[in-house]
């Protein structure tokens, strides 16, 4: 046994575990962001030491060992999803470990074939487009996305307006790579001075010019006043608590509408309340007959016609011979089809109710990954406690209107992660983000303060203030820097109201989506025709 190789295997295995421990401790909610500026750079590091072996079997070598650090990051920072599911925190664990690891392999094979040491900046567009097309896909789980790292330190994002989240991923990795160039010409002796002075100031610029362009930007950016009262609704009922009878339902109705009616104003121009908050199924087709329904209604009358915009779960009846979506499911005796959508309901006044049917589904627990050319795995998604099918959906993003034309967009607990399908909202005409969750199912865990931080980066990126209304926590009012203005922690029963700014203004990245994203993917696309047609060259 070669006694050099085995000490060598086990200080490139420590360095795997260093990286995913600094990628959790960098982590919202209690992270020391700073360290994610480093936190990749053990992977880089073993990446050069088995190209430098210049094994024809590197390529193995290195999955095993970024596939432990991705799996030790992923572990620590979402263990809570266990709480809910042991199955689901296992599968979702062991596929974004999987999947964040094939952008890596695929940078070490691309530096084996191509010259020069700034190779290692391929990783910059290959993971930028892994991240974009995990966050359009059926097994999309953009929780880990590098730019989330700074949710708890929004004064340092204020330029998320014109990149969204990508573009904290790229000063991520940018960071890494630089100091990681940084540190390897000071320890070889023979680099010249003007390189090492270089370096040093391309590390320093890359992380202070982000930091002050943010500052700056954060010093010039005044909210217009455009007032609108809002009172947010947390029952702080816990997620396992099930209504049983007509008695529970009207109890539960009857708490909200309490702790509402001690906060509205006749200026309170919206109450909200959580997801699937009303607790008991709405028919779309014949919604007067619902008794949440109703008792909201009642509410709205005799409080100036407030909108009330809560959560619930909606059926939609097609009958026989009705174009039915592939969602729904169908009833073999009459031929009628009933689909289940996990929606958002505004009632106000006499108005017609309306409804907004999520569609970012979570894979597993909302929906059977590809149900509509597999929907013979849903069986199997069953046997482990997930939903055997898929709720129904719409394809644009509707917002919601009052009678005095004040725009919201009702955002459904997992959607507020997305950026770009946030900014769709906007882009329809919002000007105001509501949005409604319930994170019970996961206990008093940080993933619950991880899902509340992340909507901070939504107001940056949109310019729009938040309301958020959690079952259990936490509740609260967000301005449009991404600032907590008040809130609600967890399993507290209350109601908050504040005064917060619409907008109609439209920011860059509202317009342009991710096109940090798309860019990635194109530039990505021809990393890979290189390397292939050198390759080919080669032979």
């Amino acid at each position: 046994m070669n006694i050099q190789s085995v000490i060598t295997k086990y200080k490139l295995l420590l360095l795997s575990i260093l990286a995913g421990v600094l990628l959790f401790i960098s982590w919202p909610p209690n992270g020391i962001t700073p360290l994610v500026f480093v936190a990749f750079i053990p992977i880089l590091i073993i990446d050069q030491a088995l190209l430098n072996r210049d094994r024809a079997n590197s390529v193995l070598y290195f999955f095993y060992f970024i596939f432990l650090s991705f799996f030790i990051w992923n572990v620590l920072s979402t263990y809570w999803i266990a709480y809910s599911s042991i199955t689901a925190a296992v599968t979702a664990i062991l596929l974004n470990s999987l999947f964040m690891s094939i952008p890596w392999i695929f940078m070490h094979y691309a530096r084996k074939k191509l010259p020069g040491k700034t190779s290692n900046f391929l990783i910059v567009f290959l993971w930028i487009g892994f991240e974009y097309l995990h966050l359009n896909w059926e097994l999309s789980w953009p929780w880990l996305q590098l730019g989330n790292v700074f949710s708890t330190t929004t004064s340092w994002v204020q330029w998320y307006e014109y990149t969204g989240v990508l573009g904290g991923t790229a000063w991520v990795l940018l960071s890494n790579i630089l100091i990681y160039n940084l540190l390897t010409l000071l320890k070889n002796h023979s680099s010249k001075v003007s390189q090492k002075t270089t370096s040093i100031s391309l590390a320093v610029a890359v992380f202070l010019v982000p930091v002050l362009l943010s500052l700056s930007i954060s010093n010039n950016y005044k909210e217009e006043s455009s007032p609108v009262e809002v009172v947010i609704v947390q029952h702080g009922i816990d997620s396992y608590n099930q209504v049983g009878s007509m008695e529970d339902v009207i109890n539960r109705m009857n708490q909200m509408t309490k702790l509402a009616g001690g906060k509205i104003t006749n200026n309170t121009k919206f109450v909200i309340s959580p997801e699937a908050s009303i607790p008991i199924t709405v028919w779309k087709n014949f919604p007067e007959k619902n008794t949440g329904v109703v008792l909201l209604r009642i509410f709205s009358q005799i409080n100036n016609n407030v909108a009330w915009v809560s959560g619930g779960f909606v059926k939609r009846l097609y009958y026989a011979g009705e174009k039915a979506p592939y969602t729904a499911k169908k009833h073999e005796v009459d031929g009628e089809h009933i689909d289940l959508f996990n929606s958002a309901i505004m009632v106000q006044g006499y108005e017609n109710i309306q409804f907004y049917y999520k569609s970012k589904l979570v894979p597993g627990s909302e929906k059977v990954p590809f149900y509509r050319y597999a929907k013979f795995l849903s069986p199997v998604v069953e046997k482990f406690g997930g939903f055997g099918g898929s709720y129904g959906f719409q394809r644009n993003r509707s917002v919601f209107t009052t009678k005095d034309s004040i725009k919201v967009a009702p955002i459904i607990c997992y959607e507020s992660v997305f950026g770009e399908y946030v900014a769709d909202y906007v882009k329809n005409g919002a000007e105001l983000l509501f949005i409604l969750t319930n994170d019970g199912w996961w206990g008093n865990t940080s993933g619950h303060k991880q899902h509340f931080n992340y909507a901070r980066l939504r107001a940056i990126e949109t310019r729009r203030s938040i309301a958020r209304s959690a079952s259990t926590g936490i509740s609260g009012f967000i301005d449009q820097k991404g600032n907590i203005i008040d809130s609600l922690g967890w399993m507290e029963s209350g109601a908050i109201i504040q005064s917060i700014n619409a907008s109609n203004k439209i920011t860059f990245y509202v317009r342009n989506g991710d096109y940090l994203g798309k860019l990635s993917i194109f530039i990505s696309i021809l990393i890979v025709l290189y390397v292939l047609t050198q390759k080919i060259i080669r032979r």
